[in-house]
């Protein structure tokens, strides 16, 4: 029972996350009302840094951000609550409070590569307007989400690190790339990495926990929390979570080496 549980919460986080990250919030605004369909404008991606190349009310593309962000935040914060309960209540001694941030690497998954997308990939391949119609988005506004479930002062800095990009360099690309590489380098700062926001809902004896406080995932000194396995995991699952939004960031790495990439306020 003690094995059967935890695989059975991994495989219920994932498909929470999973399922939540299918909608393309900002497609789906931008077609019902903006009647705009984001494929067939400026980079053909479906997310919101898109939208606002297609709209200039800014209170719409903001909406559709934010959905997106929740989308993978809301989904950490549910299997936070139901690692709490069933922790609580099932009598079984549970210690992979971790595996709730699954569901915020899921939801990117599946904001990246929607069900829809895969299924168009298998029956029409990959080169037919069907497959690329559906494709899904580059998971930056997810990985928000992801990074505020995570730790909420790395969000900030990160926060800091891509306003600082796109106001000097005038490319989102660039500003994201480098935001999401900060999680892989922050995450193992001590003050950065014993603030884990969503583990404190999951494990804290209240659920009046503090939201800015340091409950350290091994009771001790850093020392002995950087030997420990959990901290390993949950940083893994970050990093690979960083990874993936470089990842799908590869076509952009290119424009801007050869510098070809688009600009936002590009003066003409």
């Amino acid at each position: 029972m003690n094995v059967i549980v935890p695989i059975l919460l991994t495989l219920l986080f994932a498909v929470i996350g999973y399922i939540s990250g299918n909608f393309l919030y900002a497609y789906i605004i931008g077609k019902k009302v903006c009647h705009i369909d984001l494929y067939k404008i400026g980079s053909g991606n479906p997310g919101s840094t898109n939208l606002a190349r297609g709209t200039k009310n800014k209170k719409i593309v903001l909406c559709a951000f934010l959905c997106d962000v929740f989308k993978c935040y809301l989904p950490i914060l549910i299997s936070a609550l139901i690692y709490r309960f069933v922790s609580k209540y099932s009598g079984v001694n549970l210690d992979c409070a971790y595996i709730i941030y699954l569901a915020g690497f899921f939801a990117i998954i599946g904001h990246c590569f929607p069900l829809i997308h895969i299924y168009s990939l298998i029956r029409y391949g990959k080169d037919n307007e069907i497959t690329k119609h559906n494709k899904g988005g580059r998971g930056v506004a997810t990985f928000v989400g992801f990074m505020f479930a995570y730790n909420p002062w790395l969000w900030v800095v990160a926060f800091v690190i891509w306003y600082s990009t796109k106001k000097f360099g005038k490319m989102v690309s660039l500003a994201s790339i480098l935001a999401a590489s900060t999680v892989a380098l922050f995450g193992l700062i001590p003050g950065f990495s014993n603030c884990l926001y969503m583990y404190q809902v999951a494990t804290y004896p209240s659920l009046s926990c503090p939201v800015w406080t340091s409950y350290v995932v091994v009771r001790g000194d850093t020392l002995s929390f950087y030997s420990n396995y959990r901290f390993w995991i949950i940083f893994a699952i970050s990093f690979c979570t960083g990874l993936l939004i470089v990842l799908r960031h590869a076509e952009n790495l290119k424009r801007i080496f050869t510098g070809t990439e688009y600009k936002f306020n590009k003066k003409k």
